[in-house]
Formats: structure tokens, sequence, C-alpha cells
């Protein structure tokens, strides 16, 4: 089977712990480079990442952005104006198992390997540019797929099990027109932190009737820490940081994970990174949960879903 250099270079048989050629070879196949970069579309994001000096560096970081260009292209030229909608959701939904087994492949071999310092220099501009890939895919053609959006910092919790690295290797690329519109929107955005889940409707008894009918069947939280009414009066507190008890969860973390995702549309700030950030929520071990916890265990069909379905449908 013929493969592209994302998949190739993390492979077992042929990857970048199996070239070992010299300096000179490294010099010789980059000068047969073209320098050619040619975007069909103007991307959305760019690496921040700084050009290498080292020659075998030089010549994988080139060969990478080659690659990477030459799969933008290719989806932004798989999704025909003229295809109908069902033909752009199978698009949608080949392009995007294909980027997501890049992210898992390249964190797998990072995961697996001692590599030097010039080699994890690579590794990791791969990741990068796959992960830009990922993103292109979606701010450009997500509107053809069900499936939800993820955060650049969700890709990397998600998919590498890391926090968001403090220096920037990603950032979104702004048209002036863009940049007008976030500066406004930073002007009317409070300089305080939400410190809320920021539940939408007024009338919160339906939320109290919801959850104790998911403690019933699913085993929500461990009530010996905290109760389910403490559990209803946190995620509908206008502060959060004024509350002294803790809430653990019972049921399995796939479960509560899809549960956070069918509940996320009742609340503005309610998903996996501010429950982490509220420092309230505890694992069944008793270990703060992560976000990472929630993103690694989202699946589609957790145990007792219908139920959980029926109970939210209660919300609408």
């Amino acid at each position: 089977m013929t493969r592209d250099l994302f998949s190739k270079l993390v492979s077992v048989g042929y990857g970048l712990h199996k070239d070992d050629r010299s300096n000179n070879q490294y010099q010789q196949e980059f000068q047969k480079l073209n320098n050619e970069i040619k975007y069909k579309k103007t991307s959305n994001y760019k690496t921040e990442i700084s050009n290498p000096i080292a020659i075998k560096e030089k010549y994988y970081f080139k060969l990478i952005a080659k690659e990477s260009c030459k799969i933008y292209n290719e989806i932004i030229e798989g999704f025909h104006p003229q295809a109908e909608h069902p033909e752009l959701h199978f698009t949608y939904t080949i392009f995007h198992n294909r980027l997501e087994q890049y992210l898992t492949d390249i964190n797998n071999y990072i995961q697996s390997r001692n590599l030097n310092n010039n080699d994890t220099k690579i590794i990791n501009f791969l990741k990068v540019n796959a992960i830009i890939l990922f993103l292109e895919l979606q701010d450009n053609f997500i509107k053809y797929s069900s499936k939800d959006y993820i955060s650049i910092e969700q890709v990397y919790e998600y998919y590498f099990n890391v926090q968001l690295p403090e220096i920037n290797e990603i950032t979104k690329v702004c048209s002036t027109e863009d940049k007008t519109k976030i500066l406004l929107k930073k002007e009317r955005k409070s300089a305080k932190p939400k410190l809320s889940f920021g539940y939408k409707n007024r009338e919160t008894e339906s939320l109290y009737i919801a959850l104790k009918s998911l403690q019933f069947r699913i085993d929500l939280i461990d009530e010996t820490h905290s109760t389910i009414k403490q559990f209803y009066e946190l995620l509908t507190s206008k502060d959060f940081t004024k509350i002294n008890y803790e809430i653990h969860i019972q049921c399995e973390t796939t479960q509560f994970s899809y549960l956070v995702s069918k509940l996320k549309s009742f609340f503005t700030n309610l998903n996996p990174t501010t429950l982490e950030r509220s420092k309230l929520f505890y694992t069944k071990t008793g270990t703060p949960l992560k976000a990472s916890n929630l993103h690694k265990n989202k699946v589609y069909n957790p145990k007792e879903k219908e139920e959980i379905d029926k109970i939210i449908k209660q919300l609408q």
C-alpha cells in the first residue's frame, strides 16, 4: 500500500528512526526539492516553529511543508461546489478519518520512541502540520458534517494528552476584517473570567428533575461526597468559586463525557475545560477530573444511551 509522508515517517518499517543517511546525502536531497509551495486557497493557520539550521531538519521541514500543502489542496479541491450534501458529508468523513489517523499515529510514535533532539523537532513539525490540516478541514467544511467542532486546545488534549503549549506553535491568520471583529469583541468582553457554567434557562427545576433521574438510572455522582441537589446548585451557580464541596463522578467516564456533550447546548460555558478549571470535579478514584479524561472517553454510544437521551430531552 502506498504511504504518504505523514504515515510513512511514523511507520514501523519506514519511520524516521530508520533514516540513517549522512549530512552530505541530506544536502543533495535538499537541493533537489522544488521550492514552490502554492496553496489553492489562503490557509487559515500557520506554524510558528522557527526554521531549522541542521541539514536533516531543513530537508524534512521542507518535505513536510510541501506534503502538507499538497494534502491541503486535496481537501480544498475535494469539496466540489456542484456536489450534493450527502456526497460532501461522505467527503468530509473520509478526510476527517484520514487526518485523525495521522494524529493518532504521530502520538503513538512519539510515545513509543526515544527520539534524539533532531528527530524530536522533525516529528513535532509533522505533528503541528497534521493539527493545522485537521483545523483547516473543520474551519472550511464542518458544515457538511454531524461531528462536533474541536478547538485547538482540545486537539492537543484529546490526541496528544498535553495542554496547549505556552509558546505558540500554531497561530490563526486573520484578515483585516477578522482582526476588526476580534478587537470589537475584546472591547465588549468583560475582563473578569467566567465563574459560572451559564445555564441558559431561567426556569431551573427541569434541570434538577433531569439530574435526579440520571442519578437513579446511571449513578451519576457519589452522594457520600455531595448530593444531587448540590450538583444541581453548582451547575446553576452564578459563581462556582464559592462552592465548598466536591463532585465525585460515580458513573462510567464514557457516560459522563457523553452527558456533558448533550448538556452543552443548554449552557454557555459547560465543557470539559471549564469542568477541569472549576477544580470541583473528581474521578471515581478521587483524582481531579481533567479535560483530557473526558476527551479520551468520548464515545457516541455509551451504556444507557437511550435513557440518557430520553432524560435530556425533557430539558428541551
